[in-house]
């Protein structure tokens, strides 16, 4: 099975739906149909991110036992080498990787992400805008993992204190794809910037059927909205 990728979208083209799985925060190691090689080696390298897409980088240790020993220069090399340098807590290294890649492909949302998550657990999520802004030069509205950028920059607006401007992009990424579990974070944390503690606590109920069986994920809200509001205790009996 060949191996094609697009150079302006890199990793994320090289299985559409495995990017999907990935970015809508789904066992990425899951697929039931046999992957070309530079697939199977995307797939090792995003099977490792469940735990740090919740800002849980001692997971990547298990993630280097995975990519170490890929040697042949493919479109993943790079964010193979920023994870590894990640995992040895060479930070800046790890960035400059990851900028590298985004250099090369500016559309690579998948990487945008990885890059996005890199970013949040160093504490430094506006990092990222000079690749959101390069991106928005290269990727279209048609674009199918359009949803999933618009969910990452909604998210770095409302952390950059631009929650009026953020909260727009993140309800516009959940009106084109409703199972994309970051726009919910997105527009949470958005709600919550805004001081809109009950709209919050409305919106988390009411996309409830999405998000309650990602035990992860929902503990992560736990934690974002801790204290937020009553309404929202009421709204999460018995999910805690």
């Amino acid at each position: 099975m060949p191996d094609t990728h697009s150079p302006i979208d890199g990793v994320s083209s090289l299985c559409p739906a495995l990017s999907h799985r990935f970015l809508s925060l789904q066992e990425a190691g899951c697929h039931p149909q046999p992957l070309a090689r530079e697939s199977v080696r995307l797939q090792a390298l995003l099977s490792g991110f469940d735990d740090i897409a919740f800002c849980r980088p001692q997971a990547l240790p298990q993630l280097a036992q995975r990519i170490r020993g890929q040697h042949a220069q493919s479109v993943v090399s790079t964010l193979e080498s920023a994870c590894l340098h990640w995992e040895a807590k060479e930070h800046r290294l790890a960035r400059a990787q990851f900028g590298n890649h985004l250099r090369r492909h500016p559309a690579d949302v998948v990487a945008l992400f990885c890059t996005h998550i890199f970013d949040c657990c160093l504490g430094q999520p506006h990092a990222l805008r000079e690749d959101l802004a390069r991106c928005a030069r290269h990727i279209e509205a048609s674009h199918s993992l359009y949803p999933y950028y618009l969910s990452i920059h909604a998210y770095v607006l409302a952390d950059a204190d631009q929650a009026e401007q953020a909260l727009p992009l993140a309800l516009a990424a959940l009106r084109q794809r409703q199972d994309n579990l970051y726009g919910i974070y997105a527009a949470m944390r958005a709600l919550q910037a805004l001081g809109c503690r009950q709209e919050s606590a409305l919106f988390l109920a009411q996309s409830r059927r999405l998000w309650a069986e990602r035990p992860q994920f929902h503990a992560r809200m736990l934690r974002m909205l801790t204290g937020a509001d009553a309404s929202f205790d009421r709204a999460n009996a018995g999910l805690a």
